[in-house]
């Protein structure tokens, strides 16, 4: 989440953390077992280290008896989760985009595709600016960013 390569995402990552705590804020304590809880230290650690370089390839350690899930099945299951709180607050189409990020691949992913195609940081850079470019060719008003739809 530290560097977006749109607005679009930066703004359905916004989305997102507004609902989630949202939900959080609902259920407190109760959340449903299998959802991301506290762990010690280390254990967050290596969760955010994987994360970091794998994205939602990565194995995550879901408790303290070193149960590992895929960290795509545990982004699943916080959406289904939240998804309802996110209508609520009229953040589903962000969510829907999200999602749909997710499919086509993040920035970092899409980076490192044209990376490997070309192997030449220069294109990574055309490729940015190609891609804002076209986002802010869709906005007909400067500075606002209409809801996915």
């Amino acid at each position: 989440m530290d560097q977006q390569s749109t607005v679009a995402d930066a703004v359905a990552l916004a989305s997102l953390v507004r609902a989630l705590v949202t939900w959080l804020r609902r259920v407190g304590d109760a959340a449903p077992s299998g959802l991301p809880r506290a762990l010690p230290w280390w254990t967050e650690k290596e969760n955010h280290f994987q994360a970091s370089r794998l994205g939602l390839a990565a194995r995550y350690i879901a408790d303290e008896q070193g149960t590992v899930r895929p960290l795509r099945d545990v982004w699943e299951d916080v959406r289904a989760q939240i998804e309802p709180v996110a209508a609520e607050l009229g953040e589903l189409p962000w969510l829907a985009y999200l999602c749909g990020r997710i499919e086509t691949g993040l920035g970092h992913e899409r980076q490192r595709r044209v990376y490997k195609e070309t192997g030449l940081m220069q294109e990574v850079v055309v490729a940015l600016v190609d891609e804002f470019e076209r986002e802010v060719a869709q906005h007909s008003a400067p500075g606002v960013m209409a809801c996915p739809g």
